[in-house]
């Protein structure tokens, strides 16, 4: 090798040799993007998160050096940037999902895309610490490339300017707004940020001319670093001492977020039970491996009872949690207790309800749509219940860490006082349905005899799934308790889903904190087929949590044959047919007899009285227009009944319930109320503005769009609902707005 080709490889081997000013930028951006990053401790599990950021942080720091060196547009050191920050997903970000760990595959763009995307809002709805569910790992990925990269190049770019501590600030600012509000390292992420921060401009700013040499250089050196130390220590001692350092709250987005998923989007899953147990008892919809003994399989948790189903509350109450993106730990109370696996795989659920056992304290999807499900997860840890919120499809497969439950002996239970819990509130119960609750629970004086009590009363009923001669209509309304609780005289018949309603409704009406569980109870491992769906009831006691009640009575216990009803005596006059609305009262008209004389036809010889013309006339110029006026008001009135009436008579009982909605959003539009003629019923309700209007308007959506078919009892027990609702509505008018609500013709005229 001649000496020129030595001296051109030397010259371009010192090309890509930093100098010692760079040298000290790049680390100086390297240390503050890595501080920077520490705040994601409080939002991530493990160690994971913290290697990635760091990797992703110097190759970052990389790019940014050899874009200065080869003197790139910025335009193009972006594209060559993102290059490389998609290339080196797989291997630092996404390693299972490359191609040998190493290599770009689809699945690696795809799930860098939906974190990059989608992490944001997950990480902000998922409990922390959070895992590795739902690509949130490119959230550090991405914060360590662009912040270290882009400080490196500004660094270097211009040698002058402070722009380079504004990336890294902004990773810093970035990982307390998605963390939590306790600081995940207050020294490093104070003082040493701020330390470091203010050297590297201060050496920078050192460069921008002659420093003194000498005596006075070092004076100002030393004076320069006590400075640092002195206000490094006064900030670390005397500022948390002052006022006002508590004053203000850590402000981070996570408060200021709440769970996307609703459960009051989705149909009660009580309304479908007879689903299970009639239409598809034989089929299997579930597998399960390693169940233990004598435990459940929990698919719901409902809590709110509105009058017309039981609904999952979801609204983080005390009794009631709500269902959020939680970490890798589900239950923190069970840590450290003994736990075992359960397997289960999806054959026929199509719903977001999602199976459980016990006290779960892990969760994990495996599958070819394990991702999919890991992202969609959601947990309530006070409800012990999961959902997915993309829904099950068949072959999903999870496995459960759970603590199996053990329910208190009696001796326990017996001493035990029920336990502080805030539940959703009855609204509108029948009185008389208090008067029997309280009947039951009679002579009982603790929580644990009352529950006993209520049990035993409805256990005393005959079971029926409808299927047989004895009438059991499906639903658990209250017009459908009315049959339990004593509003009328039917014997008690029904399965589990009446006879755990009425219990958990009259226990909370006796003070009880009860809800409505439904799920399976198999055998064992296995098969579970729809004959194993089960309801019943859990009431909670202090210090030992909810305990389970079952009062629906053995499906042997089915009601005797019915007999023909005992022929009443016979009358002289025919009765009428019972009525299957409730009926009206014909206002009394009194008719004039043929044998009496009509006063009008006499005249003047016969004694009457003769009416002037001109009075006549002037009555006839009044009376016309009058009548006119009122016969028109009359027809408005009829047209309006008569679609009323064809409303609540036509069509299938889903049909009915939703001309229920269609009349009360009617009677809003007459009252000189605007309704958005393309809203949908929710959106309607909240401009309707009732009480109870977005309740009933999840009712109607979930009777027109459930799984289950309402019945003809649902859609009398909503359209009395309505009728509640309407009066309330015209009894907030005066006088003139009744008539004036009763005669207009908005409804009838269609919207715009």
């Amino acid at each position: 090798m001649t000496e020129s080709e030595r001296s051109r490889r030397g010259v371009a081997a010192s090309k890509w040799r930093p100098t010692l000013s760079e040298v000290v930028d790049i680390s100086a951006a390297l240390a503050l993007t890595l501080l920077g990053l520490v705040g994601f401790r409080t939002a991530f599990a493990g160690n994971a998160w913290a290697v990635t950021g760091a990797l992703a942080a110097v190759l970052g720091a990389g790019c940014g050096f050899v874009s200065v060196r080869l003197r790139m547009q910025a335009v193009v050191a972006m594209a060559a940037a993102v290059v490389v920050f998609v290339l080196a997903a797989g291997p630092i970000a996404f390693r299972s999902e490359a191609a040998f760990g190493l290599l770009p595959t689809p699945a690696v763009i795809g799930a860098l895309l939906d974190g990059l995307g989608n992490g944001w809002a997950r990480l902000l709805t998922t409990q922390p610490p959070a895992a590795d569910a739902g690509n949130v790992r490119a959230i550090p990925y991405l914060c360590g490339f662009a912040g270290a990269g882009l400080s490196v190049s500004f660094a270097l770019r211009w040698p002058r300017a402070p722009l380079c501590v504004l990336p890294p600030a902004a990773v810093l600012v970035t990982s307390v707004l998605w963390g939590i509000d306790r600081p995940a390292a207050l020294l490093l992420q104070g003082g040493c940020f701020a330390g470091v921060t203010i050297g590297w401009l201060s050496v920078r700013h050192g460069r921008s001319g002659p420093v003194a040499i000498g005596r006075v250089g070092n004076r100002r050196r030393t004076l320069g670093a006590g400075m640092v130390v002195a206000s490094a220590l006064t900030a670390l001692i005397v500022g948390p001492q002052l006022p006002i350092a508590e004053g203000t709250p850590r402000y981070v987005l996570r408060d200021h977020v709440e769970p996307p998923f609703d459960p009051q989007d989705h149909p009660s899953p009580l309304s479908s039970f007879r689903r299970y147990i009639v239409g598809g008892a034989e089929e299997v919809w579930l597998r399960v491996e390693g169940l233990p003994e004598g435990s459940s399989l929990r698919l719901s948790v409902m809590e709110a009872y509105d009058g017309l189903v039981w609904t999952v509350a979801g609204d983080g109450s005390s009794g009631s949690g709500s269902y959020e993106r939680l970490g890798a730990d589900l239950s923190t109370g069970t840590q450290g207790t003994a736990s075992v696996t359960v397997n289960l795989e999806n054959e026929r659920l199509d719903s977001v309800w999602l199976p459980t056992v016990g006290t779960t304290t892990r969760a994990s999807f495996s599958g070819p749509r394990a991702d999919e499900l890991a992202g969609d997860f959601r947990f309530d840890d006070v409800a012990q219940a999961a959902v997915v919120t993309g829904g099950l499809e068949s072959g999903d497969r999870w496995s459960l860490d759970v603590v199996p439950v053990t329910t208190p002996d009696e001796a326990t239970l017996a001493s035990a006082s029920k336990a502080d819990v805030t539940l959703p509130t009855l609204s509108e119960v029948p009185s008389n349905f208090v008067t029997t609750a309280n009947e039951i629970v009679a002579g009982a004086s603790t929580p644990h005899a009352q529950a006993q009590a209520l049990t035993a009363y409805f256990q005393n009923g005959y079971y029926s799934d409808g299927t047989t001669g004895a009438r059991s209509p499906a639903g658990h309304s209250y017009l459908r308790m009315a049959d339990f609780l004593g509003e009328t005289d039917l014997t008690m018949i029904g399965n589990a889903e009446q006879y755990a309603s009425a219990m958990a409704l009259a226990a909370r009406l006796v003070g009880l904190p009860a809800r409505v569980v439904m799920g399976f109870r198999p055998d064992g491992d296995g098969d579970v087929t729809g004959a194993e769906a089960d309801v019943w009831v859990e009431i909670a006691f202090d210090q030992l949590g909810w305990v389970a009640f079952d009062p629906t009575p053995p499906t042997n216990r089915t009601p005797p044959d019915e007999e023909a009803p005992a022929p009443e005596p016979e009358s002289d006059v025919a009765q009428p047919p019972p009525p299957t609305t409730p009926t009206t009262v014909p206002v009394e008209t009194t008719m004039p007899r043929d044998d009496q004389p009509d006063e009008s036809e006499s005249d003047g010889e016969g004694g009457g009285f003769a009416i002037p013309r001109p009075v006549l006339y002037a009555g006839a110029a009044i009376g016309l227009p009058l009548a006119v006026l009122g016969g028109t008001a009359a027809l408005i009135v009829a047209v309006k009944a008569r679609r009323r009436r064809r409303r609540r008579t036509t069509g299938a009982p889903a049909q009915q319930i939703a001309g229920a909605w269609d009349e009360l959003v009617d009677r809003v539009r007459d009252a000189g109320r605007a309704v958005p003629p393309r809203s949908t019923r929710r959106e309607a309700a909240r401009v309707i503005g009732l009480r109870r209007s977005e309740l009933l308007a999840n009712a109607v959506d979930g009777a027109v769009f459930g799984a289950a078919e309402p019945t003809d009892t649902d859609a009398h027990a909503v359209w009395n609902a309505f009728d509640q609702e309407l009066d309330a509505l015209i009894a907030t008018l005066d006088r003139r707005a009744r008539l004036r609500t009763a005669v207009n013709v908005s409804s009838l005229r269609g919207q715009r």
